[in-house]
């Protein structure tokens, strides 16, 4: 087939979640032998990246400025209030683009298409008439559920009335977005359920996301003593989940195992947050170019996350590794990853502390649980998996 595939944001480097579930479906059409033309979003240092390797995969790449990209922080601000006249929530009314439109419509004029791939619930806003080709939804979350359980943590009353207007907003907005288009492919069996409440009568696939197993390679040796958490702290539930942590497990697992070290591998925080986490212990690796040898190097991950939706890579690439993972209930959703053999599951700080101590001081029980969770990212995780899934949504 020849697609047309939309994205809200460039899919290459593969350096975040949402980019790493573009990435690897992208990868995967291609190894099924489709035609893909990318018309994609993106900041403007991304515009001038090598583009070779979305080149291998796709025959055709646009790249456009995203709206608003590379403005400062008070400018975002400022957004965010005019967001508060418009009916519409603000991640679609902040990526709403004429550009990007103006670049899908000029693809259209000019290669005759089987498919569209609409990529990320916001960038419908982006998708403003029939097209008369089947359009599908890659749906990385569902963006209301983020929401809803950032007001259960949120304590501040201005942002909690803030996020309150904003789900108000989604709750009308989001499921109107769906029935743009005309199938939806969710992360995992669990969002497609919700899916199917919230828009009933379209035709939802699992495309779980992915990794390529065969390029995580087991390692038998760890530091024995470090804890890490994967994520960019740009993103508010990473920033909560290791504040979190950091605040109300980390004395508690220290109590245990006093040489524990809590590390964090991803985009760094702004000065003021991490200069607060470091004095509460907390060491930040920063951004990498491969978070594999960081990962292999620690005892266990930890995924303590209390705000979210989808499923997560970071889990994916933890337990393709072959490492033993802690996780919150929230933060192991929609994964089949079996409670006590390959996981643990706990919510509560001083259970998720005790959990994190036993592995610690168990390292057969490490590498058992760690050799588990890798077959399980085998079976139904893995590249293979992906493309199955593929096969599955296309009829084949």
């Amino acid at each position: 087939m020849r697609i047309l595939f939309v994205a809200l944001d460039v899919p290459y480097p593969a350096d975040r979640g949402q980019r790493m579930r573009t990435w690897a479906i992208l990868q995967a059409l291609h190894a099924e032998g489709h035609e893909i033309s990318l018309v994609a979003s993106c900041a403007p240092e991304d515009i001038g990246r090598d583009g070779s390797e979305m080149a291998r995969v796709c025959a055709h790449v646009d790249l456009v400025p995203a709206p608003g990209a590379g403005g400062a922080r008070v400018q975002r601000q400022l957004g965010r209030l005019r967001g508060l006249l418009s009916a519409v929530p603000y991640g679609a009314w902040r990526f709403r683009s004429a550009v990007l439109q103006e670049h899908v419509r000029r693809r259209l004029r000019e290669r005759q298409f089987d498919l569209i791939v609409w990529d990320d619930t916001y960038n419908l806003e982006n998708l403003r008439e029939g097209t008369g080709i089947p359009v599908v939804l890659n749906n990385h979350d569902i963006i209301q559920i983020i929401w809803r359980r950032y007001l259960e943590v949120e304590r501040q009353p201005l942002k909690r009335a803030y996020a309150a207007n904003e789900l108000r907003k989604l709750r009308r907005w989001e499921s109107a977005a769906y029935r743009r288009v005309n199938s939806i492919w969710a992360v995992s069996r669990h969002d497609a359920e919700l899916l199917e409440q919230m828009c009933p009568g379209i035709p939802i696939t699992v495309v779980p996301n992915a990794v390529d197993v065969h390029s995580y390679k087991v390692t038998t040796t760890d530091d024995g003593v470090g804890v890490l958490f994967i994520g960019g702290m740009d993103w508010f539930p990473n920033r909560d989940a290791v504040e979190f942590f950091a605040g109300s497990v980390l004395p508690e697992l220290r109590a245990r195992v006093p040489a524990a070290r809590f590390t964090v591998v991803g985009r760094p925080p702004d000065d003021r947050l991490r200069r607060r986490m470091e004095a509460s212990g907390v060491s930040f690796l920063g951004r990498v170019e491969d978070i594999r040898p960081a990962v292999s190097a620690a005892a266990v991950s930890v995924i303590p996350l209390r705000i979210g939706s989808g499923t997560r890579l970071k889990i994916l690439e933890a337990a393709a590794l072959g490492k033993a993972m802690v996780s919150t209930r929230l933060g192991a959703e929609g994964l089949t990853f079996t409670d006590g053999s390959e996981i643990v599951l706990a919510d509560e700080p001083r259970a998720l502390a005790a959990a994190v101590a036993d592995l610690l001081e168990h390292p057969a029980a490490r590498a058992v649980m760690g050799g588990a969770a890798r077959r399980r990212v085998e079976e139904e995780y893995s590249f293979e998996a992906l493309r199955s899934s593929l096969r599955k949504a296309f009829g084949r």
